[in-house]
């Protein structure tokens, strides 16, 4: 997981794409929506954009490597270039770190229903939620003995 830096537009700049190729910065382009690698990246689309007035909005994104999404997926994240990404404001994101096989288990079933998407890295399986369902999500740990780990999303996720 990595993160990404997400700018949406009023309209398709395919007419616009040449300029921005040419400046010093790097992204990805689909329609209405631009994706960078850094912060101030985006801040030279963003400025490019609000001067041409075509800016609505910007936000953080996790890209995601080789996730296994759900049905939810579609309410937290899109698909650009065959890369999945999801708004990091809007999930959270744990990993169990301790319990017995059985209850990880029963616990997984009641979370189940709750996953947007699960990524699997260097042997770590992450499950994603929603931000507002973690308490949900910790009330299910401790009904079935076990421990979770949340990771906090301003800190721990690392651009390559």
């Amino acid at each position: 997981m990595i993160v990404r830096y997400g700018l949406e537009v009023s309209e398709d700049l395919t007419e616009d794409i040449d300029f921005l190729s040419s400046l010093p910065i790097q992204f990805e382009y689909e329609d209405t929506l631009f994706i960078t690698k850094t912060e101030q990246d985006a801040e030279i689309i963003k400025e490019y954009l609000v001067t041409t007035d075509q800016y609505v909005d910007d936000y953080r994104v996790i890209q995601l490597i080789s996730p296994v999404v759900t049905p939810l997926f579609e309410d937290y994240g899109f698909v650009l270039n065959d890369t999945n990404y999801m708004i990091l404001d809007s999930i959270a994101i744990f990993y169990i770190t301790h319990g017995e096989e059985k209850q990880v288990e029963m616990a997984l079933y009641q979370i189940e229903e709750c996953l947007i998407a699960t990524e699997t890295i260097e042997q770590v399986h992450y499950y994603i939620i929603d931000q507002h369902q973690k308490e949900l999500i910790e009330g299910f740990a401790s009904a079935y003995e076990i421990q979770l780990c949340f990771l906090d999303l301003d800190k721990c996720l690392e651009n390559d």
